[in-house]
């Protein structure tokens, strides 16, 4: 095997304003005691990768190749490289019934979807508003309610109120519309933040959040998720809504593309 591999690689200079995101040859990782060096077939250019591209999070550590992820491309090297380490205890094994390209598609979203429904102390019996539900997590955050035994699911709201809310849209005026619809111990749990530069203040009436109780609240996820996928019960999208381009074509392709109905998912070999 080779020694050798090609990266996104993520750099910038001192006193440059942006950083700049090359294709590279790199030596492939060495793995190290607890750790275990993944070949990386197909990886999603998230839309957090593009933000991070052009300096978005201050606190991503220079250089670096990309990926999508809580730490992973923005404090460690991800998942944009032919090979990457991962620590053992973040591993999960594959779906069965996921092709290689529809298991690169659902890290993001479905992790972040029971997450965040796992926050919020989601219940079997709890009913459940998803706003947004026609973006990738919103309608991956309703398959995931219903794995979990939810009962009601949707965009209505029960008259006696809702028990959990996930938003996924970042409107400040949707979201203290939405609080009004929460039962007694609702549970809000959001993912996103208004985009236009506007005020991201939220100004919560105390004595409402009072007489509510409101609380403002990977791997692990990920084998739950196997499970749920190997059954039956939730499914990734389907093949035809990613757009894939070749590794030496990422960033033009890729980073630098404007964003359309499909996904971009980087073929590695």
């Amino acid at each position: 095997m080779s020694r050798a591999m090609k990266a996104l690689l993520l750099t910038k200079e001192p006193e440059a304003s942006a950083p700049t995101l090359s294709l590279i040859n790199l030596p492939i990782p060495l793995a190290t005691p607890g750790y275990g060096l993944i070949k990386v077939h197909f990886s999603v250019i998230q839309p957090s990768d593009k933000y991070n591209s052009i300096g978005g999070f201050p606190k991503t550590t220079f250089p670096l190749y990309k990926s999508g992820g809580a730490e992973l491309g923005v404090e460690h090297d991800g998942s944009h490289a032919q090979y990457c380490l991962i620590p053992e205890a973040m591993l999960a094994e594959k779906p069965k019934t996921l092709s290689l390209l529809q298991a690169a598609t659902i890290g993001v979203p479905f992790t972040t979807a029971i997450r965040y429904l796992r926050r919020a102390r989601t219940r079997t019996d709890d009913v459940v508003l998803v706003l947004g539900a026609t973006g990738a997590v919103a309608s991956t955050a309703v398959q995931v309610a219903k794995a979990m035994g939810c009962q009601h699911i949707g965009g209505d709201v029960m008259a006696e109120g809702v028990d959990v809310i996930v938003d996924t849209i970042g409107n400040l005026f949707l979201m203290n519309a939405a609080i009004e619809a929460l039962a007694l111990r609702g549970r809000y749990a959001w993912i996103a933040s208004p985009r236009d530069g506007s005020s991201t203040r939220l100004d919560l009436n105390i004595f409402r959040a009072y007489r509510k109780e409101i609380g403002l609240d990977t791997a692990e996820e990920m084998q739950a998720l196997t499970r749920w996928f190997d059954s039956g019960v939730i499914s990734p999208g389907d093949e035809s809504i990613s757009d894939i381009v070749g590794l030496d074509d990422a960033v033009e392709r890729g980073y630098k593309a404007e964003l359309g109905a499909k996904q971009v998912v980087i073929a590695m070999d």
